[in-house]
C-alpha cells in the first residue's frame, strides 16, 4: 500500500503515524497499527529517502526529525550496497546539505539531531572516504563558515572520523574492517594540516558548545596522529595557552594528557619548544590553583593538575631537567608546596611523581634569593631555586624525610560528615587512606636506601618519643583516654616506619660495614628497653618494636632475654590501681595473646632461636607455668616453645621433646565412653536425653580442659619441623600420632552420636535446642526456657559453643595427621575413613549429620583428605563418590526447592544467600575442585603455563578415572547443572571452573551430552535474562560467557557433522546463542576466542546467515599509500584491531 503512496501522503501518513504514537491517550490498537506504518514505511528502503528529508527538516517536530534521520541512516545501514553509483553520489550530496541547513539557525537543536546529522556524514564516509568522497573535508570546512550549528557539525564529523580509526568497544559504534580503519587513518593525517587550524581556531569561538567540540575533537586522535602533524598545527601551544583559562582548564586536560604521554623517537626544537609551553602552563596554573583560597571545586581540580604533571614527569622529566633553570626550579617548588596539601588522593598522586625523581637523582632546591647567605637554607622553599649541588643532596633527602615522617605518623582516614554516610563510602575511605599510607612508605624506603643513617635516627626518634607519653602527663581521665589512643595509633605507624627503614637493603643482612649505623641501632635498642612503660596498649607495641631489631638482639644476648622476659610479663599482666581502667581490662586476653605471636615471631628467627635455646630450660619451666594459670594461652605457648625446640640440630630430639609434651596432656583423654562424654556436657539419658544445665555448669573447667588438651596437641605437632627425607625422625613422630589418633577418632565418633543418631531424636526440645540451634525455631526456643535465669542461658551458649569447638579441632587434628606419610599406609586410615564417612555422619538416613554439619566436616577433612590422598590409593575413589553421591541425593531436594524462584527478594532466595545451604554447596564444590583441578589452574583459558601442564598430571589421573563411572559423572554434571542456577556468585564461579575442568574428559561420553546441552541451555537463559549493565560488569556472567564458550567448542570437538550436532541441540539453545553475539559485542569480559567460538558455531550450524553478509563494510578496491612525514614521527604502530565481526 505505501509504495503506491505519493510522497505527500506518505509524508502525512507518517506524520500522524508519529503522532499517534507519541499520543498518551491513543488505544494499543491504533498505537500498533501505526508503529507497524512506521515499519512499512522504512521496509521500503530508498524510495523512502525523499520523504525522510522532509520529516527531517528545520521546521518540523523534534520527534518527526527523530524518524526521517533515522531512516536515512537505516537506508545507508541496510541498503548501501545495493545502490548505484548516481544514488550513492546523491545521498553524498543529501548529508552535505544536512550540515549546511538540516538545523536551526538559531541553535536551538536538541543533542540528539546534531548527533544524527553528523552521524549521517560519518556512516557514509565510513563506506566511501577517502577514496570516493576526496572533498569530504574541503566541503566540511566550507559549510563550517556558514553558521555555528554547521561550525559544531563539522567538529562533530571530524570527531566521529577519529573514533573510527580506534577499536570499537561500546555498543552503536561502527565496526570496520582493519584495512578500511588504515584507509580513514591515513586520510585523516593527510588532511590535519589544514582541519587543525579550523580546530585551533574555534577554540576561540564565543559559543561554549563549539569550544567544547573542537577539544573533544583534538582529544579523539591525540593518541594515534603523527607528532608532526600536531607540532605542525600548534596544537600543543594552543592547549597550553588555553590551560591556564580557568572555564577551559578542565577541557584541555585530557588532550593535552594522551599527546604528552607518548615518547617521541627523535628529537625536534620546535617540539621541545611547545612542551616547554605545556610545563610552564601546567605549574602555573596547578600552583595558582594551591595558593587561592579554598573552593568548592579545588581538590578536584589540582587532582587534574596533579595527573597533567605525572604525565609530564613521566614521559618528559629529560626536556625539564635540560630546559630552563627556572622552570624546573618552579616545578620542585610546586612539588614541596603539593606534598603538605591535606588531601590523601592529592598525596598519591604527588608521591608517584617524588619518587622516580629521587630515584633518577633529579632532585633540584635552593636558598630563597632574599635570604642571607649566613641563614639556613631550606631546599623546599618557594622561592627563587638553582640546581643543588651533590654535596647538598642529603639536606635535601633529610627534609623531604622530615616531612613524609610526619604526614605518615599524623594521617587518619577523614571522619564523616553525618551519620547518613554508607558503608561503601567508608570502604571508600580505607581504600584511599592504605594506598596513602603505602605511597608514604614507598617513598621512605627510596630514601632509606641512600640515606640509611638519617631515616634511622628520625624514625627511632619518633618510636622513643612516642613510647614515653605517660598517663600522668595529662589532667584528667578522658584526657588521658584520648591522648594514650592517638599515641598508640601514632606509635604503630612509627613502628611501621621503622619496620619499613629496617627492610632496607644496608639493614636486611643483619650486618652492616657502616659503624655509625651500627651505633645507631645499639643505640636505638637500649634506649626503647630503658623506657618505663605501663600501659597495656604501648607495653605490646613496645615489644613489638624491639623485635623489629631481631639481627642486633641476636648480638646482645642480654637485650633479648630482656625482651622475652617482658614478653613473658605481659601474660602475667595485672592492670595498674586506676579509678577509670577498666576499658583496659577487658583486651587484657588479647594483649596476652598478641604477646605470644611476637614471641613465636622473635623464635622463628633463626639466629635469636640459637640464642635462646641456650637457657631453653628455665623457658620452658616459665612457659609451662603461665600454662596452668593461662590454660586458654597454652596451646600457643607450647607451640612457641615446639618453634625455639626447632633450633635444635637433631631432629630426633625435637621430637622425643613434642612426644613427652602430647603424652603428658593426653592423659585426660583416655577412657572416656559415650555417657561420660554426653555427661560432660550436662546431658543425661533416660527414657529421653534430659539436660541438667546446674552440672553442666560444674563441669565447664572439665570442657576447657578438654579443648586445651586437643587444641594443644594440634598446636605442639603444627609447630614441628621435620625434613621430608629424615624418615627416621618421620618414624618415631607417627608413632606417638599413631597412639593418639584413636583417642581424636573416639571423641569424633561421640560428637557424630550425639548430634545425629539415635540419641538426638530421643532428646527433650531443650536438648534439641543446645544440640543444634538450626532446627526450627531452636534459637526461640532456647530463649523461651531459659529467659527466667540468665545463668542458665549463658550455660547454654557455652556447651554449645565448646562442643563445636571440640568438634572442629578433632577435625583439624585428623586433617594434620593426612600431612604424615604413613597416614595413608596404616590400618587407622580405614577406621577415619570409616568414622567420617559413617551413616551417623555422611549417610542419608532420617538422623544422619544436617547439612550444616556435613559443611563443618567436609571444610576441616575431606577437603585436605582429597588434596593429600594419592589418586591411585583406592581410597581416593571411594571417599570421593561416596561424597558426591550422598550430597547429590540429600541436597538435590533443597536445590529444586531454592531454584523455584530466582526474582530478588523473594523467600528462596534470602533463604538461600543466609541460609547454611549456600555454604554447603560452596564447600562440596571446593572439595571437588580440590580432586579434579590444580591449585594453580585457570578456567577459561586456551593454553595454559606449562608449569600447569606439569602439576595437573595428577588431576587429570582423576578427571579420567571419574569419567570412566557413568553414574558418578552423571551425579557430577547435575551438580554443576543446578550450582550454576543458584542465586550466588561463588558457586556459580566454582561450578563454571568444573564445567571448563571436565568436558576435555566427557568427549567419547554420549551418555553425558543431555546434560550439557541442558547447561549450555541454562547458561544462554541466564545471559539472556541479564541486563546489558550486568553483562558489562564484573560478575558471574563472566563465567556463563565461559560455560558456554566451552561448551561450543565442545560440541565442534565432538561432532563436526552440522545434521547431526542440529538434531542433538535444542533449537532453544540456538536462539540464545544466536542472542549472544550481541551481548558478547557489548560485554568487556569477553575475549576473542569465545566470540570466535560463537561465530564458528553460527556459521557452521544455523542456516540462513550468510544474507547479513551482503550489506557489510567492504574494503573499497583502489587502496592507499601511506605517504612518508619530514619532522617528528611516532614510533611505528598500527591501528589497533577491531572486535571481530560474527559474519566476516
Amino acid at each position: 500500500f505505501i509504495y503506491c503512496m505519493s510522497y505527500s501522503e506518505a509524508g502525512g501518513g507518517v506524520l500522524a503515524a508519529l503522532a499517534a504514537i507519541h499520543d498518551g491517550r491513543t488505544s494499543k490498537a491504533q498505537r500498533d497499527a501505526a508503529s507497524k506504518f512506521c515499519d512499512d514505511f522504512r521496509a521500503t528502503g530508498f524510495r523512502s529517502v525523499e520523504v525522510a528529508l522532509e520529516l527531517s527538516s528545520p521546521s518540523m517536530p523534534d520527534h518527526a526529525r527523530h524518524f526521517g534521520l533515522q531512516s536515512i541512516i537505516a537506508i545507508i545501514d541496510h541498503h548501501w550496497n545495493a545502490l548505484s553509483p548516481p544514488d550513492k553520489q546523491m545521498m553524498m550530496n543529501t548529508s552535505m546539505n544536512l550540515i549546511r541547513s538540516g538545523c536551526r539557525a538559531d541553535g536551538t537543536d536538541v543533542k540528539f539531531v546534531k548527533e544524527m546529522v553528523a552521524r549521517i556524514v560519518v556512516e557514509i564516509a565510513a563506506r566511501e572516504w577517502p577514496q570516493q568522497w576526496p572533498n569530504l573535508h574541503i566541503d566540511l570546512l566550507q559549510a563550517a563558515q556558514t553558521t555555528v550549528t554547521s561550525c559544531q557539525l563539522t567538529i562533530l564529523v571530524f570527531s566521529a572520523l577519529a573514533e573510527l580509526v580506534l577499536k570499537p568497544t561500546v555498543s552503536g559504534r561502527i565496526f570496520l574492517p582493519e584495512r578500511r580503519r588504515l584507509e580513514i587513518r591515513t586520510g585523516l593525517e593527510t588532511v590535519l594540516p589544514e582541519v587543525n587550524p579550523f580546530l585551533i581556531s574555534c577554540l576561540q569561538s564565543s559559543s561554549q558548545h563549539v569550544v567544547s567540540s573542537a577539544f573533544q575533537c583534538i582529544t579523539s586522535y591525540a593518541d594515534w596522529c603523527s607528532l608532526a602533524n600536531i607540532v605542525g598545527g600548534r596544537v600543543l601551544s594552543s592547549l597550553a595557552a588555553a590551560l591556564v583559562s580557568p572555564q577551559h582548564f578542565e577541557s584541555a586536560c585530557e588532550p593535552l594528557q594522551r599527546i604528552c604521554s607518548r615518547k617521541p623517537t627523535t628529537t625536534d626544537l620546535k617540539y621541545d619548544s611547545e612542551i616547554n609551553a605545556v610545563w610552564a602552563s601546567a605549574i602555573s596554573i596547578t600552583s595558582t590553583l594551591v595558593k587561592s583560597t579554598p573552593f568548592p571545586e579545588q581538590k578536584h581540580l589540582v587532582k587534574i593538575a596533579i595527573e597533567l604533571l605525572s604525565v609530564l614527569s613521566k614521559s618528559h622529566r629529560q626536556r625539564l631537567s635540560e630546559g630552563p633553570t627556572t622552570l624546573r626550579n618552579s616545578y620542585l617548588s610546586l612539588l614541596g608546596d603539593l606534598l603538605k596539601f591535606d588531601d590523601s588522593e592529592i598525596g598519591i598522586a604527588i608521591l608517584s611523581v617524588w619518587t622516580p625523581l629521587i630515584k633518577d637523582s633529579m632532585v633540584v632546591a635552593s636558598a630563597d634569593a632574599n635570604t642571607s647567605t649566613s641563614a639556613p637554607i631550606s631546599p623546599l622553599s618557594a622561592a627563587a631555586r638553582s640546581i643543588i649541588p651533590v654535596d647538598q643532596r642529603a639536606a635535601i633527602l633529610q627534609e623531604l624525610l622530615v616531612i613524609v615522617i610526619e604526614r605518615l605518623i599524623a594521617t587518619r582516614i577523614p571522619a564523616h560528615s553525618s551519620a547518613d554516610d554508607i558503608e561503601d563510602d567508608e570502604n571508600e575511605l580505607q581504600r584511599v587512606y592504605q594506598k596513602y599510607r603505602t605511597a608514604l612508605l614507598d617513598l621512605v624506603k627510596v630514601i632509606a636506601v641512600e640515606a640509611s643513617l638519617v631515616s634511622l635516627r628520625l624514625v627511632g626518634h619518633h618510636v622513643v618519643r612516642l613510647l614515653n607519653v605517660k598517663p600522668n602527663d595529662h589532667l584528667n581521665v578522658a584526657g588521658y583516654a584520648s591522648s594514650q589512643s592517638t599515641a598508640v595509633v601514632e606509635l604503630q605507624s612509627a613502628c611501621t616506619l621503622l619496620a619499613a627503614v629496617l627492610d632496607c637493603s644496608p639493614f636486611r643482612s643483619g650486618s652492616t660495614a657502616d659503624a655509625s649505623i651500627t651505633e645507631m641501632l645499639q643505640y636505638l635498642v637500649a634506649s626503647i628497653l630503658s623506657t618505663n612503660v605501663v600501659d597495656p596498649h604501648m607495653l605490646l607495641r613496645q615489644a613489638h618494636v624491639l623485635i623489629l631489631f631481631h639481627e642486633m638482639l641476636s648480638k646482645t644476648p642480654q637485650a633479648l632475654r630482656a625482651v622475652v622476659e617482658k614478653l613473658l610479663w605481659i601474660n602475667g599482666f595485672i592492670p595498674p590501681h586506676h579509678e577509670n581502667f577498666d576499658v583496659v581490662r577487658g583486651d587484657t586476653i588479647a594483649h596476652q595473646r598478641k604477646a605470644i605471636y611476637s614471641l613465636m615471631v622473635l623464635s622463628k628467627k633463626p639466629h635469636c632461636a640459637a640464642v635462646l635455646l641456650e637457657w631453653f630450660d628455665e623457658l620452658s619451666q616459665v612457659m609451662h607455668s603461665l600454662c596452668s594459670t593461662r590454660p586458654m594461652h597454652a596451646p600457643l605457648l607450647l607451640e612457641c616453645l615446639v618453634t625455639i625446640c626447632n633450633a635444635l640440630s637433631s631432629t630426633v630430639s625435637r621430637v622425643d621433646y613434642v612426644t613427652q609434651l602430647a603424652r603428658r596432656d593426653s592423659v585426660e583423654l583416655v577412657g572416656m565412653d559415650i555417657a561420660q562424654f554426653v555427661e560432660m556436657f550436662g546431658i543425661r539419658e533416660s527414657t529421653i536425653l534430659q539436660v541438667d544445665l546446674d552440672f553442666a555448669i560444674a563441669h565447664r573447667d572439665q570442657r576447657r580442659r578438654v579443648c586445651a588438651i586437643i587444641n594443644t596437641l594440634q598446636s605442639v605437632f603444627r609447630g614441628l619441623a621435620i625434613p621430608e627425607g629424615d624418615t627416621e625422625a618421620q618414624k618415631l613422630l607417627w608413632s606417638t600420632v599413631s597412639v593418639l589418633l584413636p583417642k581424636i577418632l573416639t571423641l569424633v565418633s561421640h560428637i557424630h552420636n550425639l548430634m545425629s543418631s539415635t540419641l538426638f531424636s530421643k532428646a527433650s526440645p531443650a536438648a534439641q535446642a543446645i544440640l543444634d540451634p538450626w532446627i526450627q525455631g531452636g534459637d526461640r526456643l532456647a530463649e523461651q526456657l531459659y529467659s527466667n535465669n540468665p545463668e542458665h542461658k549463658i550455660a547454654t551458649e557455652q556447651v554449645r559453643n565448646q562442643l563445636y569447638s571440640i568438634r572442629d579441632q578433632c577435625y583439624q587434628w585428623l586433617s594434620s595427621s593426612t600431612s604424615c606419610p604413613y597416614f595413608f599406609t596404616s590400618d587407622l586410615l580405614n577406621v577415619v575413613v570409616q568414622t567420617c564417612l559413617s551413616d551417623a555422619c555422611l549417610g542419608v538416613g532420617p538422623h544422619a549429620l544436617h547439612h550444616t554439619r556435613v559443611t563443618t566436616v567436609l571444610s576441616k577433612f575431606w577437603v585436605v583428605f582429597l588434596d593429600k590422598c594419592s589418586i591411585q590409593h583406592p581410597m581416593f575413589m571411594f571417599v570421593f563418590s561416596r561424597i558426591v553421591t550422598v550430597l547429590f541425593s540429600r541436597l538435590s531436594l533443597q536445590w529444586s526447592q531454592v531454584l523455584g524462584s530466582q526474582v530478588e527478594g523473594s523467600i528462596e532466595r534470602e533463604v538461600f544467600e543466609e541460609n547454611s545451604l549456600r555454604e554447603c554447596t560452596r564447600v562440596l564444590l571446593q572439595a571437588m575442585q580440590t580432586a579434579l583441578s590444580p591449585h594453580n589452574w585457570v578456567a577459561f583459558t586456551d593454553h595454559q603455563p606449562t608449569v600447569l601442564r606439569a602439576t595437573g598430571v595428577r588431576h587429570d589421573s582423576a578427571c579420567g578415572a571419574i569419567c570412566e563411572d557413568p553414574s558418578l559423572i552423571g551425579s557430577i554434571l547435575n551438580i554443576l547443572h543446578m550450582a550454576l542456577q543458584v542465586p550466588d556468585s561463588t558457586s556459580q564461579t566454582r561450578a563454571a571452573a568444573l564445567v571448563a575442568r571436565l568436558l576435555p574428559y566427557t568427549a567419547p561420553l554420549s551418555h553425558t551430552h543431555e546434560t550439557t546441552f541442558k547447561i549450555l541451555e541454562t547458561c544462554l537463559r541466564w545471559l539472556a535474562s541479564m541486563t546489558k549493565t550486568a553483562a558489562s560488569s564484573s560478575g558471574p556472567s563472566q563465567d556463563f560467557i565461559g560455560v558456554c564458550y566451552e561448551i561450543l567448542k565442545h560440541f565442534a570437538n565432538v561432532d563436526k557433522t552440522p545434521y547431526r550436532l542440529m538434531c542433538a541441540i535444542p533449537k532453544v539453545v540456538i536462539g540464545e546463542v544466536d542472542s549472544l553475539d550481541e551481548l558478547l559485542r557489548s560485554s568487556a569480559q569477553s575475549t576473542k576466542a569465545m566470540r570466535t567460538a560463537v561465530r564458528n558455531f553460527l556459521l557452521t550450524y544455523v542456516p540462513g546467515q550468510d544474507s547479513f553478509k551482503d550489506n557489510r563494510i567492504q574494503d573499497l578496491p583502489s587502496h592507499l599509500v601511506i605517504p612518508e612525514k619530514d619532522g617528528v614521527n611516532t614510533r611505528p604502530s598500527s591501528p589497533a584491531i577491531s572486535l571481530p565481526d560474527l559474519f566476516p
